[in-house]
């Protein structure tokens, strides 16, 4: 007994031609036929702005040389005038700095959002809004920045929740005038 492919056809290829592969195959024969419009399917990869472009590269450049690096599953044992000592996996690793940022992360507080009577999907604590003027459910509130994605807080960073200001200024002008 032989396993295998035998044959793969595109669905948008003629009856006709379709009906006469197909007995080919079951007799045995390996047919294989793709309509050239599939890769038209395909979804373009999505572009970047030319800001997106620029940190991407710097981004690219600092991994390749070292200058940003990611210690995992450590810890920070000291911050000095000029310096950072880590306890990694690895070891002790001392790393010289400029400047230290504390990102300690963020959890949105869904408890005041309820408080204030926004709704929550059930899954991913996102906020009822209309996404357009993201006017939340509560007339006159309104939902802006990571806590427009709920739980899902890596969706939204600087460069796409930026516009959101200008969506609900734009909301209020309207709401305000009348018009």
């Amino acid at each position: 007994m032989e396993a295998g492919l035998h044959g793969l056809l595109s669905t948008r290829i003629p009856v006709e031609e379709a009906a006469t592969m197909l007995r080919q195959i079951c007799q045995g024969e390996r047919k294989f036929r793709f309509d050239t419009d599939l890769q038209a399917q395909t979804p373009p990869e999505p572009r970047l702005t030319r800001r997106e472009q620029q940190v991407l590269a710097m981004v690219v450049d600092g991994l390749k040389n070292r200058e940003i690096a990611a210690y995992f599953d450590s810890t920070v044992a000291e911050i000095g005038a000029d310096y950072v000592n880590l306890e990694t996996p690895e070891g002790p690793v001392q790393l010289k700095n400029d400047f230290v940022f504390a990102m300690t992360g963020y959890h949105p507080d869904y408890d005041f959002l309820r408080s204030m009577g926004i709704e929550l999907s059930a899954e991913q604590c996102r906020p009822v809004c209309d996404p357009l003027t993201l006017e939340s459910n509560v007339p006159g509130i309104y939902v802006a920045g990571v806590i427009v994605a709920g739980s899902r807080t890596n969706e939204i960073f600087i460069e796409n929740g930026r516009f959101h200001g200008r969506q609900i200024a734009a909301h209020l002008k309207q709401t305000l005038s009348g018009t």
